[in-house]
């Protein structure tokens, strides 16, 4: 297994340091580097780098809007060691997680910082092995490493108790750069190659689509989404879609998009006629030309060229009846957002801002939100609550937009799991998973039954009660909060 010639190695490591000699240009060549002085120590060795920082790193815990936190100023100095020519090349634990599982929620705790730093140009990627990738080694200069127990988190630089050393030794650096410099490797890459365009002034223009959520309008809203999509024609390229103009839909696989299939051949084309005639009159989105028969002729009255793009994966996964009416709307903002964002994918508003531009309410903004963040659709990174003044602004929210994928492999995980544990026990894990957003995290409702397994459902019902009372925008609605709850409870 690559982790035990990982571990076995960092093990060598740490006994050639404290038996190897001094140099003689150097006699600090080996030293050890209490927890507590860590990220200073790193954040100085970067700083000096002259020719290359190579790192291997289990979790890089980041937090963009904390802008003065260590783990920030961590990523912006590698950023400023690229930019001055600095060969930068960070390597980051995948999280483990299993596509088949159901949301491919790639690279966990690690992918707000590998989408930081390649957005600023620093060539980061995830190991591509299925064992954990534990270590913690950074190496500069093909000379100077650090290596030990210290994640780079806000919680190992100032709480938790950790044992590093910083060494100048060439022939392990080497050793160590042969060594992990052997694990496959490979970058975040769209889930799909086609893509539906929606017109920008759709989203961005009050008029259309937030007159269609006053309205509570929803049937428009896929139908209108529906017809864009069917408007273009794969392109060869991998954006996917440019417009036709004037097309001929479908009436039959337009009724099961809709899902109203179940009607009556007469009905459901009464239903969809109506809807065209609405988003034509009402809406003055398309325009329409009844025919008798099974045809109909629509012409969008706005270009797609320079729409927002949807996967096609939304349309044929069933996406349009999982979601609700808010969770799909802002999908498509957040799509938008994180497109013009200087720090694409994440983009960062406030929910009354959100509003404000595009004539919705904010109960809507966020319940939107929160339902593609339990859909794993969306990560959202709250700011810290204000402790001792309630009247501290807080930040707004970070999201990043997460791939797209196909749901049904979750109706099969859930069935494994209660066949594996029992139907019980795989409630009440998914009841804990909920209360933290993790709604659609198979390996999350793992954990916790492994949780109650180890510690019992006494001390999971009391967890779950503090949880519970926290606000919704609580950052401290995290399984690793409720993890280490349970843990430090007696």
């Amino acid at each position: 297994m690559i982790i035990k010639r990982i571990t076995v190695q960092t093990l060598a490591i740490f006994l050639l340091f404290f038996h190897a000699p001094s140099s003689a240009a150097d006699t600090t060549a080996v030293r050890y580097v209490p927890a507590r002085e860590y990220f200073q120590t790193v954040s100085t060795e970067i700083n000096n780098a002259r020719h290359s920082i190579h790192a291997v790193l289990y979790l890089f815990s980041l937090y963009p809007n904390s802008p003065e936190s260590k783990a920030m100023r961590l990523a912006n100095a590698l950023v400023s060691a690229q930019k001055r020519g600095v060969n930068v090349d960070i390597v980051l634990d995948n999280g483990n997680y299993s596509a088949s599982h159901g949301a491919p929620a790639e690279a966990g705790d690690n992918r707000l910082a590998y989408e930081y730093l390649t957005s600023h140009g620093v060539h980061a990627c995830f190991a591509d092995v299925p064992a954990i990738v534990h270590a913690k080694a950074v190496i500069i200069d093909s000379q100077t490493i650090i290596v030990g127990s210290a994640n780079w988190s806000e919680s190992a630089f100032d709480h938790n108790v950790e044992a590093s050393v910083l060494a100048r030794e060439r022939t392990v650096a080497a050793q160590i750069l042969a060594e992990l410099g052997q694990l496959p490797t490979k970058i975040l890459v769209p889930g799909d190659s086609v893509y539906a365009k929606i017109p920008l002034p759709f989203v961005l223009d009050t008029s259309a689509m937030g007159r269609m959520v006053t309205s509570q309008d929803e049937r428009a809203f896929d139908a209108y989404l529906f017809l864009c999509r069917a408007a273009g024609t794969p392109s060869g390229t991998p954006k996917g879609r440019e417009t036709q103009g004037t097309f001929t839909p479908d009436y039959d696989t337009l009724a099961r998009y809709l899902g109203i299939s179940n009607m009556t051949r007469d009905d459901y084309r009464r239903q969809i006629n109506k809807t065209l005639t609405k988003l034509m009159d009402k809406y003055a989105l398309v325009s329409v030309e009844l025919r008798t028969g099974d045809n109909v002729r629509i012409t969008l009255s706005q270009r797609l060229q320079d729409g927002i793009e949807i996967p096609d994966r939304y349309f044929t996964s069933g996406w349009r009846g999982r979601l609700d009416f808010p969770a799909k709307a802002m999908y498509c903002l957040s799509l938008y957002y994180s497109s013009v964002s200087l720090s694409r994918p994440q983009w960062s508003m406030s929910a009354q801002t959100i509003a404000q531009r595009h004539g919705l309410s904010r109960w809507f903004v966020t319940t939107g939100v929160t339902a593609l963040r339990r859909a794993n659709l969306l990560d959202i990174i709250y700011d810290k609550v204000p402790q001792n003044n309630d009247t501290l602004r807080r930040h707004a929210n970070i999201y990043i937009p997460l791939p797209i994928y196909d749901p049904s492999g979750l109706d099969s995980a859930w069935l494994a799991l209660e066949k594996k544990y029992g139907k019980a026990k795989a409630d009440r894990a998914r009841e804990c998973a909920s209360l933290v957003y993790k709604d659609c995290d198979f390996r999350a409702v793992e954990q916790f039954i492994g949780l109650e397994e180890k510690y019992g459902q006494e001390k999971m019902e009391r967890v779950k009660k503090i949880i519970a009372q926290k606000s919704p925008d609580n950052p401290r609605r995290s399984v690793g909060y409720f993890v280490n709850t349970v843990m430090q409870m007696k």
